[in-house]
């Protein structure tokens, strides 16, 4: 299990910070003496943490692992590629991800390999099922990738057979 700096501290955790003030809140309505007051805020601030972190660790932890398979699957893309066509630095990348229900979450990734130049244009995306058949036909306008950048372009919900193969065009 990877553990990721967001599981642990992310914006979602001010939550804790206005039920802790609840708590508080409550104890010195309440009346009880500062010793409780202390205590007994430390121990729900402890058990509110918990009880936070541990969806938002959930959440963080399957959407690091999506993005770390989109990014190898983009650098095998760019190992394949490279050198083979014009613009081998520009590479596009879908994945497909199935759920319990058995839909499918597509994404739809980008990556500039050129350590100087970027990109500032258009990119085309044709999807296809095991048969052949046209999925999703888009194109991406007015797309801006920095040299390194690996960024997410789209991605959608499907109930369909998940993507098989895909072509791509930057424009």
């Amino acid at each position: 299990m990877a553990l990721y700096p967001e599981m642990f501290l992310s914006k979602w955790h001010l939550i804790i910070v206005f039920l802790t003030g609840i708590v508080l809140f409550g104890l010195i309505i309440g009346g009880y003496s500062k010793k409780t007051i202390i205590s007994s805020t430390l121990k729900w601030l402890v058990a509110i943490y918990i009880i936070v972190t541990v969806p938002i660790a959930l959440f963080t932890m399957d959407a690091k692992h999506i993005e770390e398979e989109m990014v190898a699957g983009l650098d095998e893309v760019y190992q394949t590629n490279k050198g083979k066509v014009e613009n081998d630095h520009l590479v596009a990348y879908v994945g497909s991800f199935e759920d319990e229900d058995g839909d499918f979450e597509v994404k739809i990734y980008g990556g500039n390999y050129d350590d100087l130049e970027g990109f500032s244009g258009n990119v085309t995306i044709v999807i296809y099922d095991g048969e052949g058949s046209l999925l999703k036909e888009e194109t991406y306008e007015g797309i801006s990738l920095k040299p390194g950048d690996r960024i997410e372009l789209d991605d959608y919900f499907t109930t369909n057979e998940a993507p098989a193969r895909f072509q791509y065009a930057f424009e």
